[in-house]
């Protein structure tokens, strides 16, 4: 069970990644706003 619940968290981190750096490549120069969204999501991504 913990290894299940653990291996499809690890997948949604990883989509919210390709995510955010989807919307850094494409709206980065758009809005740069991205960039501050991009830092924060990454920021929480690297202390959990």
């Amino acid at each position: 069970m913990p290894f299940s619940s653990f291996s499809s968290s690890s997948f949604m981190w990883s989509g919210y990644r390709l995510l955010a750096v989807f919307f850094l490549t494409e709206l980065c120069e758009i809005n740069p706003l991205i960039n501050i969204i991009y830092f924060i999501l990454y920021f929480i991504y690297r202390f959990l």
